[in-house]
This record gives structure tokens, C-alpha cells and sequence, in this order.
């Protein structure tokens, strides 16, 4: 008696599994979304062994790593690219993460092969962006126009090139099914997995995040690789942020900055010339000395306060998460007896920088204090450190380095839990103003 096969059909749009055959997904809505699946087939497939190896044996392995040619893009990777890896880069469209690759691509190309596949544009466009940011052609960097994921397996493992590049992976599809769903997206980043493994090829996935692609972007596919980078930063500003969120190999939380030019991106390598300007401060400017994975810089916070009209008071930041400023607030009305509760205040980090770093707090007390009595903050100073519900500041991690690069940058006073000795937020606010 032959065993009946054992089947499960799936929506390609969000993964959800039926034993039954469906036309309408129950969870997500789509029609004609249902795959038939062979449980057989996907389980009791013949498999090879795996490679056993002892934890006394582990310090003999070694990470050799290879440079990109961007110092910044090494930085953020945690040195430079392991090979074998694969490497998710995220971002909104249009904030560069094609120019980023292409430029990666051309510096490797000069000494290894790299494959650059393009699943949005054609040949054409992307002659032109490389003419427009000025890349170096050699027959080492070898582009192709492919939607199909075996295809580009089977180009990889032919031509077996040091890196490839996939634009993006909402664009590959396998077989004749639609791309970008979730099941799509995770059989395909699979399949390149093994191969990198296997293989020892560096992949760079590019990512797209839109407002209504959630459910089948770059998401779903953090657990899978071994590293996710993340492009931030205003279209219509020239100052773009590659952040680290996720690294097997390195330190997350890093961060590289770079400037778009009409020539491509341009490294910034001294951040705090960037994002502080040279000059007086205004009433509710501040510096803030903060660090970003192991690099510090100085940035530009600035507070506005000014009689609410309404009955509920606005807050309202851009680079900032507006509950820490509203926490901020709150602890400047009960511990210091300011009624911020009748101002609307709004509070901006210049250039387009999203700040995570708590020792932000200070500069962002002061900032709102500054506006809201309309008076100047000493001139060249800088601020770090963690305001707490109990109206002290706290001292943060990496006091030296922030106090090095205040130094460094001009600034002649730094004002912190490590520098002085006042702890209470009242008695710091009266210092420092003129």
C-alpha cells in the first residue's frame, strides 16, 4: 500500500499554513495566494552530515577578513567583510544603498571578481549611475539583470566571484510565483545562505522599507543573516547614516556617516565638524557630546518653548524619541518647579541624526531651558550625561572618550557627572547659562 502524501498549502503574501486548499487567505485577505507544499519532500529529504567540531578546537579557527575599500562600510561591518557572510543592507528608497554597493563593488573589483545583480533597473541605468558617481570600469566587475533566484545561483557557483550583490531581494522570485511575499523572501534568502556558506561567498542583500511593506521586508529576514545595516537619513539632505543592528562578527550599534554628493557618497570622517557648526549659540542651543557604538561626536540639539494655545501642549522631536523628551520635561516641572505643562516645545538634533545615546539628556534639559528663559548657553561648551526621575544626572559610559573628543573638537568646558561635582539638574541649568 503506498503511504499518501502528506501536503500543506501556504499564502506566499504572509505564510500562513492550511492543510486545506483556500482561495482567500484568512489572515492576510489576498486571493490566489495558496502553494501546495509536499511535507514529505520538505522534511525526510536526505541530508548530509554535519561537521562536528570541539570548543578546544574553536580557537584554532580564524576570521580572515577582506577590506571593501570604504573605510566608514568596514567600520560599521566590524572591521572589514567575512567571507561566506551575507549581509542585509535596509533603508528607504532613494537614500542610497545602490550607490553604496556600487561603489563597494567597484574598490573590490580592482583586485577580485564581483558579481553585481540588478532585479529593478537594466543595463542602461545602471550605466549611467555609474558614469554619474564616477566608478572605474574593469572586466572584474561583472553586472547581470535577474529576477530569477536559480539562475543567479547557478551564475554564483560558475563564475564564483568574491562578492555579490543582489538588488534587491523584494525583486527575486523562485519559479513562476509573484516576489516580494514573505514566503518568497525567506525561501530565497535561504537558498543564498547555503550557497554562501558552502561556497565562502560574501552576499549583500539590499532591502527596501516602504510604509505598507512590512509584512515583506527586510524584517523578516533579520534572523537569517549574519549581519543588518541600516541607511538612515533625509532624502532631501546630503547627510546619510549607515547604523549597525545586527552583527555575528562585530559590535552592532556602530555607525558610519557619509555625505551625498552629485558624485556619489563621500565619507565623513570627522562627524563633529558635521554636525556642529562653527559660531555663537542661540538661546536653546546646545551641544551634546554622545557615542555611537564606539565612536564619539558632537551634535547640535535645539529646544524651542513657547505658550501653548491649546489645552493639551504639543511635543513634537525629529532625532529624538519624543517619550524621552517628554520624561525630560517631566522631571524639570516636578523636580525643578518649572510649569512646562503651559509650553509647547519642540526639540531637533541638526542634521538629520537619529540619537539613541542616553547621555543625551543633559544637553536636551538644557537646550529647553535655554529657550525657555531666552538665554545664551556658555560659549564653547559641551554637555553629556543621563537626567533620572530623581532630578540628578548620572554618569554615562564612556566619559573619557566623550570628554577627549569635546577637547579635541574646541570645546573648552564639558560639562558632566565626570567633570564636576554637581549632580543636581537645578544647580548645573544656573551654571552653565550666561
Amino acid at each position: 500500500m503506498v503511504a499518501k502524501k502528506k501536503k500543506v498549502y501556504v499564502c506566499s503574501n504572509c505564510g500562513y499554513e492550511s492543510p486545506k486548499w483556500f482561495g482567500r487567505c484568512p489572515q492576510c485577505g489576498e486571493w490566489n495566494t495558496s502553494v501546495e507544499l509536499n511535507l514529505d519532500e520538505k522534511f525526510n529529504s536526505a541530508t548530509e552530515s554535519i561537521s562536528l567540531v570541539p570548543l578546544t578546537k574553536l580557537d584554532e579557527i580564524k576570521i580572515l577578513r577582506f577590506n571593501s575599500g570604504i573605510n566608514e562600510l568596514d567600520r560599521v561591518l566590524g572591521g572589514g567583510i567575512v567571507p561566506g557572510s551575507v549581509v542585509l543592507i535596509g533603508g528607504d528608497p532613494g537614500v542610497g544603498k545602490t550607490t553604496l554597493m556600487m561603489e563597494m563593488c567597484s574598490k573590490i573589483s580592482e583586485n577580485e571578481t564581483v558579481l553585481f545583480v540588478s532585479g529593478e533597473e537594466s543595463a542602461e541605468q545602471i550605466m549611467l549611475r555609474a558614469e554619474r558617481i564616477g566608478i572605474d570600469r574593469n572586466d572584474r566587475f561583472i553586472v547581470a539583470i535577474s529576477n530569477e533566484l536559480s539562475s543567479i545561483l547557478k551564475s554564483v557557483e560558475e563564475l564564483l566571484p568574491k562578492v555579490v550583490v543582489i538588488d534587491s531581494i523584494q525583486s527575486v522570485r523562485m519559479g513562476d510565483t509573484i516576489p516580494g511575499g514573505i514566503v518568497q523572501l525567506r525561501e530565497c534568502t535561504g537558498r543564498i545562505v547555503e550557497l554562501a556558506k558552502r561556497k565562502g561567498i560574501t552576499f549583500f542583500l539590499v532591502g527596501h522599507i516602504t510604509k505598507a511593506g512590512e509584512i515583506a521586508g527586510p524584517k523578516v529576514l533579520e534572523h537569517m543573516v549574519d549581519a543588518v545595516l541600516y541607511f538612515e537619513g533625509e532624502v532631501r539632505t546630503d547627510r546619510r547614516i549607515l547604523r549597525s543592528m545586527k552583527n555575528r562578527y562585530g559590535p552592532t550599534n556602530e555607525l558610519a556617516i557619509f555625505e551625498m554628493t552629485d558624485k556619489g557618497l563621500k565619507e565623513v570622517e570627522d562627524p563633529s565638524l558635521t554636525f556642529v557648526e562653527s559660531g555663537d549659540m542661540l538661546a536653546g542651543s546646545c551641544v551634546a557630546v554622545i557615542v555611537e557604538g564606539i565612536r564619539p561626536f558632537l551634535v547640535e540639539i535645539q529646544a524651542l518653548v513657547l505658550k501653548t494655545n491649546f489645552g493639551m501642549p504639543r511635543r513634537l522631536t525629529k532625532g529624538l524619541d519624543v517619550n524621552r523628551v517628554m520624561m525630560i520635561t517631566a522631571v524639570m516641572n516636578k523636580r525643578l518647579g518649572i510649569p512646562l505643562e503651559k509650553y509647547d516645545i519642540y526639540v531637533n538634533v541638526i542634521g538629520g541624526l537619529n540619537v539613541r545615546d542616553p547621555g543625551v539628556d543633559l544637553a536636551v534639559a538644557t537646550a529647553i531651558y535655554s529657550s525657555l528663559i531666552d538665554a545664551k548657553i556658555r560659549k564653547r561648551t559641551a554637555f553629556f550625561g543621563e537626567v533620572g526621575l530623581d532630578g540628578r544626572v548620572r554618569k554615562v559610559f564612556g566619559s573619557e572618550k566623550r570628554v577627549n573628543e569635546a577637547k579635541r573638537a574646541g570645546f573648552e568646558n564639558v560639562i558632566s557627572p565626570d567633570t564636576i561635582e554637581l549632580e543636581d539638574l537645578g544647580d548645573i541649568l544656573k551654571l552653565v547659562l550666561e
